[in-house]
C-alpha cells in the first residue's frame, strides 16, 4: 500500500502511473483468464447455495461457473442502479464490488479508490449496509491479514456504530483467527478442497430441505385445526379464490368474495376494532404497539397503512397528538432504514395537506429533514415528486419551509440539542413512544405530575407560561416531573438555567420548527438503542440536491441559496441570489440587511452604503442599520456624517449603548478627546458589553488627555477581562513607551505578538529593542518579517540611522517613500537629517509632517532629547499647538 501511495501521489506523473498500474492488472489477469481452465466445482456449488454473491476479486471464475439464468445481474461498483436493485428481496446477482479486470477503471487498487467506494452515501456502501443488516453473510477465502478485507470488514461494521447486527459466518482453516470484532462467527474446515466441498454440499442439502418445508406449510390442504367449520370455510374460500383467478372479470364472484372477507374481518376482529377506538386503555396500548410496529419495520404491511390512515382521518375518536406520534414513528423508520419508502413519504405529505394545527407543522419539519437525509433516493418516485412539488402552491407551507430551511442553514441541526440530559430520565429511555409524545394537558399523567412537583405560588400562571413557551416538548415534560421548580415568574431549573435561556432565545424565532428539529436530532444521536452519532451534512444536501427545486417556490429558492452562500462566505453568489429574491419581494428587511453585509464583505462599499441608505429611508428607527451606515461613513473619514447618524440611532431607542461607544471611537479619530470621554461614559451608564472593549477605549482617551495613571488602570482592566486580545496589550505597551518604561513595553508587545500574526507589531518591538540599545536583536527581529513593505523599510532605515550608517539609512528610506509616501517615512527622513546635523532639512521636513497632524509625542526618544530645549523646535511645535 505504501508503494501504491507513492505511485499515485507522484507530483509529476501520478495519474499516468495509476492508469498504467491498472492496465498491468488487466494484462496479468487476462493472461490467466486466457490460458488457465476456469471450470470449478466449488464455484458451481456456491451458486447452488445462493444466487446472491459479492466478490472482491477481479477475476471471472464466478461468471464462468454461474448457472444459465438470465435474471442474474453481473455488475461492478460503477453501477449505482444495480447496486440499489440488488437490495430487493427477489434479486439475483454477482456483485464485483472491487471491480472487474476487463474494465480497469472499476478496479479498486489505490487508497483514493477505497475512499471513493466506501464514502458516505455511496451506493456501494449503502448496499453493503443493507445486506449486513438484513441478510446473512458467508465469507469464503478471507483473512484478516489482508488489508483490503480488513478495511471492508471495518467499513461494514462502522455502518452500525459497532452494534451487533445479524448473524454472519466465515470459513477458515485456522481456528486461531478471531473475527468476533466484526460479528462474524468462525466455521473451521480442514482444507479448501474436499473439506470445503463436503461442507458446501451439507449446506445446500439443508437449504433444499428448508425450502421443501416452506412449500409444505403453504399447502392449503394441510389445515392444522380441530374446528371442522373453520376447515370447511377455508376450503370454500380457497375454491372461490381459484375460480376468481380463472375468471378475474367476474363481478358477481368478486363482490361475493369482498363480502365474505368483510364478514370474516368483522367476525374475528370486530370487538378488537371497538376496543382500539373507544376503550381508553386499549386505545393507548394499541397506539403504542402501532408506533413500535412502524418504528421497527423497514417495510409496512397494507394493514398497518390502513390503520395509520384510519387514525389520520378519525378526528372524532383520535386526538392531534396521537397523529403526531404516527408522524414521528414514520420519520424514525425512514431515517433508520435510510431507504426511500414511497408509501411512508407519501403519507407524511398527506398529513401536511390535512392542515391540522400542530400536526402539519411537525409533518412538514420531518418531511424536510428526511428528504434531505435521503439525498437523491426519493427522486425515483414520480408520485412523491408530484406531491412534494404541490406544496410550493401552499403559501402557509412555503412560509414554514422558509423558517425550517433557514434554521437548518443558519443555526445548524447539531448546535442545539440536549442528548446528555434527556436520556438520563428513565421514562424517555424506555421507548421512543414516550420520547416523542407531544406536550398536552388533558388526561395526561406525565403532565399531571407538575401539581406534585411545583413549589411556586401560582401554578396556573406557570402552566400557562410553560404551554406557551417555545421549549421542545420533551424539555417541558422534564420540567413537569422535576422537583424544586423555582418561584413564580422565574424559569424552571433544568440542571443549568443557561440551557433554558438558549432555547427560549433561538426557539422563539423559529417556533415551533426548531423544537421539532432539536428533539429529532437529539433522539437520533442519543437514544441508547440507536445512537447515530454521525448525521449526514444537512446544510450541504439542502443546497446540492434537487430537494429545493421540489419543496420551495422560485422565490424561496433564491432565499435559501443566498443564505447558504452567505454562510459559506461565497459573497458573489450570495449577492446574486439575494438580489433575485428582492426583485420578487423588495420589502424583506432581513434579506436586504444580509445583502448589505455581503456587499461589505465583498469590498463593495459604495453599494453597501447606497442600500443601507435606502433601508434608512424605509426603516428610520432600525438602529442596527443606522449604526452600520454610520460605520461606513466613518471608514470613509466622513466623521461628521457618522456622528449625525449615530445621534439618529441614539434618539430612536432607549437601548443605545453601542451607538455611544461607536461615537467615542469617531471622536478619538477626530482628536476630540473630551467629547469621546462623554460618549464612552454614556455607553458605560447603559451597560455596554463587553466591558473589556469599554475599558480599552477609556485607556486610549485617558492616554491622549495625559491622564497616565487612569489610562494604565483602564488598559489593565481590559486585559484582566480578556487576555486573548492583542490590541489591549499593544495599547498598554504604547503607554509604557510614553513613560519610558521600555522593559514593560517590550513584555506587553511580546504578549501581543504571541496572540496574532500581525507583523506590524514586530516593527514596534524593533523600536523598543533600539531604545534598549539591543541593535543586533532588533535587526534579527526584522528578518522574521515576511512582507517587505514601506513599514519594513522605514523601520530598517531607523535602525541604520541609530547605528550611524547614514548612507544606508537614506537609501533605505527612499525605498520606503517610493512604496508609500506617507507621514511616517517623511518623519524618519527628518530624523536622519537630524542625526547628521542638517537642522535646516530637519526643520523643513518637521514642519511638513506637523502640518499633516503628526503628533510630536510620537517622535523617537533621541530626537526629543536632542531638540527639546531648542527655541526653533519649540516654536514649530507651538505653531501647531503641540508640546513634548
Amino acid at each position: 500500500m505504501e508503494i501504491l501511495n507513492k505511485i499515485e501521489n507522484d507530483s509529476k506523473s501520478g495519474s499516468i502511473y495509476k492508469t498504467k498500474a491498472k492496465e498491468y492488472v488487466y494484462k496479468v489477469f487476462n493472461e490467466i483468464n486466457t490460458k488457465d481452465p476456469l471450470d470449478s466445482k466449488i464455484h458451481k456449488l456456491l451458486w447452488e447455495l445462493s444466487p446472491k454473491i459479492i466478490t472482491t476479486n477481479y477475476d471471472q471464475i464466478l461468471e464462468t461457473n454461474k448457472p444459465l439464468d438470465p435474471s442474474i445481474d453481473v455488475f461492478g461498483n460503477e453501477n449505482s442502479y444495480l447496486a440499489l436493485k440488488s437490495q430487493r428481496e427477489d434479486s439475483k446477482f454477482l456483485y464485483k464490488i472491487h471491480g472487474d479486470f476487463k474494465n480497469p477503471t472499476t478496479i479498486i487498487l489505490f487508497e483514493s479508490d477505497y475512499k471513493t467506494i466506501y464514502s458516505t452515501s455511496n451506493a456501494n456502501e449503502d448496499a453493503l449496509g443493507d445486506f449486513f443488516k438484513n441478510k446473512t453473510f458467508l465469507f469464503l477465502g478471507f483473512s484478516l491479514s489482508d488489508p483490503f478485507v480488513n478495511d471492508l470488514f471495518t467499513k461494514i461494521k462502522s455502518l452500525y456504530n459497532n452494534y451487533t447486527v445479524g448473524n454472519h459466518y466465515i470459513f477458515s482453516t485456522n481456528d486461531h483467527n478471531d473475527f468476533s470484532n466484526f460479528d462474524v462467527k468462525l466455521i473451521k474446515i480442514d482444507d479448501w478442497g474436499e473439506s470445503l466441498v463436503n461442507y458446501l454440499n451439507a449446506l445446500i442439502q439443508e437449504k433444499v430441505q428448508e425450502e421443501d418445508a416452506v412449500i409444505d406449510e403453504k399447502d392449503p390442504n394441510i389445515l392444522d385445526t380441530k374446528d371442522d367449520n373453520i376447515e370447511d370455510l377455508a376450503i370454500l374460500i380457497k375454491i372461490k379464490i381459484d375460480d376468481l383467478k380463472k375468471d378475474p372479470g367476474n363481478r358477481e364472484l368478486a363482490s361475493e368474495m369482498h363480502n365474505i372477507k368483510s364478514k370474516i374481518d368483522q367476525l374475528m376482529y370486530g370487538d378488537l376494532d371497538y376496543l382500539k377506538t373507544f376503550d381508553k386503555k386499549y386505545k393507548n396500548n394499541h397506539l403504542q404497539m402501532l408506533f413500535d410496529t412502524i418504528y421497527a419495520n423497514e417495510t409496512l404491511t397494507k394493514e398497518t397503512f390502513d390503520e395509520i390512515n384510519r387514525i389520520r382521518n378519525d378526528y372524532e375518536n383520535h386526538q392531534w397528538f396521537e397523529r403526531c406520534q404516527l408522524i414521528s414513528a414514520i420519520t424514525c423508520s425512514l431515517f433508520i432504514s435510510n431507504k426511500a419508502d414511497e408509501k411512508k413519504i407519501s403519507i407524511l405529505v398527506d398529513f401536511i395537506n390535512d392542515n391540522e394545527d400542530k400536526v402539519w407543522e411537525r409533518a412538514l419539519t420531518y418531511l424536510v429533514m428526511i428528504l434531505n437525509h435521503l439525498g437523491n433516493k426519493w427522486l425515483r418516485f414520480d408520485t412523491i415528486k408530484r406531491k412534494v412539488k404541490s406544496l410550493t402552491l401552499n403559501l402557509k407551507v412555503q412560509e414554514a419551509c422558509q423558517q425550517i430551511v433557514e434554521y437548518i442553514l443558519v443555526i445548524g441541526i447539531g448546535k442545539y440539542n440536549f442528548t446528555e440530559k434527556i436520556f438520563e430520565n428513565l421514562y424517555f429511555r424506555e421507548t421512543p413512544y414516550n420520547y416523542f409524545l407531544p406536550f398536552f394537558k388533558e388526561h395526561n399523567p406525565l403532565f399531571d405530575n407538575i401539581y406534585d412537583n411545583y413549589d411556586g405560588e401560582n401554578i396556573e400562571r406557570f402552566i400557562e407560561a410553560l404551554e406557551r413557551s417555545p421549549l421542545p416538548d420533551s424539555f417541558k415534560y422534564i420540567m413537569c416531573n422535576t422537583k424544586g421548580n423555582e418561584k413564580e415568574g422565574k424559569k424552571n431549573d433544568f440542571n443549568a438555567e443557561k440551557d433554558i435561556e438558549r432555547y427560549y432565545n433561538i426557539n422563539g424565532i423559529y417556533y415551533p420548527y426548531a423544537g421539532y428539529i432539536q428533539e429529532f436530532v437529539s433522539f437520533i444521536r442519543g437514544f441508547p438503542a440507536l445512537q447515530h452519532k454521525k448525521l449526514i451534512d444537512t446544510q450541504l444536501k439542502l443546497t446540492s440536491t434537487p430537494l429545493k427545486d421540489y419543496l420551495l417556490s422560485e422565490k424561496e429558492k433564491f432565499r435559501v441559496l443566498g443564505i447558504h452562500f452567505h454562510k459559506e462566505k461565497n459573497w458573489g453568489q450570495a449577492i446574486i441570489n439575494f438580489e433575485k429574491y428582492l426583485q420578487l419581494s423588495p420589502e424583506d428587511l432581513a434579506i436586504s440587511d444580509n445583502l448589505v453585509n455581503c456587499h461589505l464583505s465583498n469590498k463593495e462599499i459604495g453599494k453597501a452604503k447606497d442600500l443601507s441608505a435606502l433601508i434608512r429611508q424605509k426603516y428610520p428607527k432600525y438602529t442596527r442599520n443606522l449604526n452600520r451606515l454610520a460605520s461606513i461613513y466613518f471608514s470613509q473619514k466622513s466623521y461628521q456624517k457618522a456622528l449625525d447618524i449615530y445621534d439618529e440611532s441614539i434618539n430612536s431607542t432607549d437601548k443605545n449603548a453601542n451607538s455611544h461607544y461607536e461615537k467615542s471611537v469617531v471622536f478619538i479619530e477626530m482628536n476630540k478627546y473630551e467629547d469621546a470621554l462623554k460618549s464612552i461614559q454614556n455607553a458605560e451608564r447603559q451597560n455596554f458589553e463587553p466591558k473589556s472593549r469599554l475599558y480599552n477605549v477609556y485607556g486610549v482617551i485617558y492616554q491622549h488627555l495625559k491622564f497616565t495613571d487612569e489610562a494604565m488602570e483602564s488598559f489593565t482592566k481590559a486585559i484582566a477581562l480578556d487576555q486573548s486580545n492583542p490590541i489591549y496589550y499593544s495599547n498598554r505597551s504604547n503607554l509604557y513607551e510614553e513613560i519610558n518604561n521600555y522593559d514593560k513595553a517590550l513584555e506587553d508587545i511580546n504578549e501581543a505578538i504571541s496572540l496574532t500574526d500581525d507583523e506590524t507589531l514586530i516593527f514596534t518591538k524593533v523600536y523598543y529593542l533600539i531604545y534598549l540599545n539591543q541593535f543586533e536583536l532588533a535587526f534579527s527581529q526584522l528578518t522574521k518579517v515576511r512582507v517587505k513593505n514601506a513599514n519594513y523599510y522605514n523601520t530598517l532605515a531607523n535602525c541604520y540611522r541609530l547605528k550611524g550608517e547614514y548612507d544606508l539609512a537614506f537609501s533605505t528610506i527612499e525605498k520606503a517613500i517610493s512604496l508609500e509616501n506617507n507621514h511616517t517615512a517623511i518623519g524618519t527622513k527628518a530624523a536622519i537629517y537630524a542625526s547628521i546635523g542638517d537642522d535646516v532639512s530637519f526643520y523643513k521636513h518637521l514642519d511638513e509632517i506637523l502640518k499633516e497632524g503628526v503628533l510630536a509625542s510620537k517622535f523617537l526618544p533621541d530626537i526629543k532629547e536632542k531638540y527639546k530645549h531648542k527655541k526653533e523646535f519649540k516654536d514649530i511645535l507651538q505653531k501647531y499647538n503641540q508640546v513634548i
